[in-house]
């Protein structure tokens, strides 16, 4: 032990043909290792300090809708009705805000607040536990959108975007009807691609 230093370990890492998550995984475990042997006085001095972990490639498995595929889908919501109004809105801040589907779920009706002239949504993100972050509603098809939601949804508290099924009626919408709901309104305006997702 007392003969591996700095450049072994940064010598094996970039030697090794396994996937980068895998030398990190392993990595860590070194680290460990020797913050143990260097904190029980084993060794003098611990040289995994200073080593990085290996950089991931990150492939982009998701295609952006384009303008004219968002105008599609949105076309293709009927407003008219409850089902339609719900729809709406979260097809709308997914669109205008870049909000996520885990966002959407998440949401509740107390996160929605005004400051100034505009709507704001607190948001609490993937892998959060406090809800640290913000959109803003700027574009009036979006804040109307949710406000006409808001109109039939009514302001009881609880999660913003609720299920009409008969057999969760008010319950939050779980992911995976967002999902659908999404992807069947990306089937009707004829959005193709497995890459378009609701991400």
């Amino acid at each position: 032990v007392e003969q591996i230093d700095n450049q072994t370990i940064t010598e094996w890492r970039a030697s090794t043909s396994y996937k980068p998550s895998t030398v990190n995984t392993w990595l860590a475990g070194i680290r460990a290792f020797f913050a143990w042997a260097a904190g029980a006085r084993r060794i003098v001095h611990n040289p995994t300090q200073g080593v990085k972990p290996v950089k991931r490639q990150r492939a982009h498995l998701r295609d952006p809708l384009t303008t004219l595929e968002v105008k599609r889908v949105l076309s293709k919501v009927k407003t008219e009705t409850v089902q339609g109004k719900r729809d709406y809105a979260i097809l709308c801040l997914m669109a205008y805000t870049g909000v996520r589907q885990v966002e959407v779920h998440r949401a509740n009706l107390e996160d929605l607040q005004t400051r100034g002239n505009y709507l704001v949504l607190r948001l609490q993100g993937k892998g959060r536990k406090e809800r640290d972050d913000m959109v803003v509603l700027v574009h009036p098809n979006v804040q109307n959108a949710v406000l006409d939601w808001l109109s039939v949804r009514q302001y009881e508290p609880g999660a913003l975007f609720t299920s009409l099924s008969n057999a969760s009626k008010g319950e939050r919408l779980s992911l995976r009807a967002i999902r659908d709901i999404v992807k069947g309104y990306y089937g009707a305006a004829g959005v193709v691609g497995g890459n378009k997702t609701t991400h």
